[in-house]
């Protein structure tokens, strides 16, 4: 398999490894917190450790990272994971963040955007998203470089966590599942600007927008972050359009020609084009989420249906999370 790759996914490999390692990690401060590698009751069929084990390693978890009312000056009810509390007494916003507190005296941890990236769910959640990254992200690393795909899959990776902290600040959140959901993007973008080298382009066209299809449909189940999802895809293909090369005009064959071709157009303009305008709306979007996260402003009442659909049995309970009705 590697002598077919034309280089070395050297970004996602180590991602990979790294995303291993601190799954270890998280599985071992179970452990030592609760007795218990892997969660046992209620049983976490990630197979993985607690929620509250996730928070103190760094899911993305609003309220440890600005101040979110009543949050910071009340107790709340401890749950397994959080060490050295007891489940079910009181505890303090700090012995659920951790990762050295807050030295300006009120939740900042903006790094809960990046280290969720590296943190899973359990060794199910693991392996799920190490399928894709593998047979999808190592082909388009091999094919574009490690820089360009690595660029891509932070962008997507930590614009999903800002989307998902916008609209579901309640829910923690952990999982390359926004960086992988931005490299779907990047398939599509590919396959519409290099359609006339691909065989079968249609066909190719709708395997991938079912499994984008099917990937969000997954996201409207317990335990996942649609949010997350969703702005990995949209980071995904605004950082694409400016990121993903156009195949050399010369590989094109002579006897089908592209699409630009057929509309009198140049590729490499277009392509200019499309670089300006994913460039603009990728700053532009990543503006106004941090401008809406800390000025606390909650204006989209039907947001909470992108992460559920009404007559699901545990949407009110995914919906609780988000701080919705």
């Amino acid at each position: 398999m590697w002598k077919k790759w034309k280089t070395v996914p050297w970004f996602l490999g180590t991602m990979s490894l790294a995303q291993a390692i601190v799954l270890v990690y998280t599985l071992v401060v179970n452990y030592n917190n609760t007795g218990e590698f892997i969660q046992t009751n209620p049983f976490n069929f990630l197979i993985g450790p607690t929620t509250g084990t996730l928070l103190l390693t760094g899911a993305r978890y609003v309220p440890c990272m600005k101040p979110v009312a009543p949050y910071v000056n009340s107790s709340i009810i401890c749950i397994p994971g959080i060490n050295p509390s007891v489940p079910g007494q009181p505890c303090t916003l700090l012995d659920f963040c951790g990762m050295g507190g807050f030295p300006s005296g009120q939740p900042n941890q903006w790094y809960r955007l990046i280290v969720p990236i590296f943190l899973h769910g359990g060794v199910l959640h693991y392996a799920l998203n190490m399928t894709l990254q593998m047979r999808a992200g190592f082909g388009l690393e091999s094919e574009f470089g490690s820089l360009r795909i690595g660029l891509i899959y932070m962008i997507s990776g930590i614009g999903g966590f800002l989307f998902g902290a916008n609209f579901s600040p309640l829910t923690p959140s952990v999982g390359c599942s926004g960086a992988l959901f931005g490299l779907i993007a990047c398939l599509m973008i590919d396959l519409v600007q290099n359609w006339s080298l691909v065989e079968q382009p249609l066909k190719n066209f709708f395997v991938l927008l079912g499994v984008t299809i099917f990937s969000f449909l997954m996201g409207l189940l317990p335990l996942f972050d649609n949010f997350a999802h969703i702005g990995g895809f949209v980071f995904g293909f605004t950082s694409g359009l400016f990121l993903m090369p156009l195949l050399e005009n010369q590989e094109l064959d002579s006897t089908k020609p592209s699409a630009f071709k057929r509309m009198g157009l140049n590729r490499q303009n277009w392509k200019r084009l499309f670089m300006l305008v994913g460039f603009s709306l990728t700053v532009l979007l990543y503006v106004v989420l941090f401008i809406r996260f800390y000025s606390n402003r909650d204006d989209c009442s039907w947001c909470k249906y992108l992460n559920c659909i009404p007559g699901l049995p545990w949407c009110q309970d995914k919906w609780n999370q988000m701080g919705s009705n």
